[in-house]
């Protein structure tokens, strides 16, 4: 897949039931905070594909707006950051910055989120 998506832009959003902390993956310069400080298989998971894929996180970082890091999922047992904004590395230098917006809603238990490009 990687071979197949090399030097094509492309955007990932969505709830991916994984949570990777603060963590990044190895291939970005991004700076990451998180509230939610828990790492699980499913994160590492989502990081090596970042990796294999190029896909920088956009949750945590100078380009989320307001408060980033912002937990994103709200549970009966808690609430974590499982849903995320990823983008190819390209793409990074060609976003404003913040263009991320966490937002609240009433009609589920995840927060919407709206990405500005």
């Amino acid at each position: 897949m990687s071979a197949y998506l090399s030097g094509k832009s492309f955007i990932v959003m969505g709830d991916l039931n994984g949570r990777f902390g603060s963590l990044m993956p190895v291939q970005s310069s991004l700076n990451r905070i998180s509230m939610d400080d828990v790492v699980n298989e499913r994160g590492k998971w989502i990081l090596q594909l970042c990796d294999d894929l190029h896909l920088v996180p956009l949750n945590g970082t100078q380009y989320e707006s307001v408060s980033p890091g912002r937990l994103t999922s709200h549970q009966y047992a808690g609430s974590t950051v499982i849903d995320y904004v990823l983008v190819s590395d390209e793409l990074v230098s060609r976003l404003p910055s913040p263009c991320l917006t966490i937002l609240p809603t009433s009609i589920s238990d995840h927060e919407c989120l709206s990405l500005s490009i």
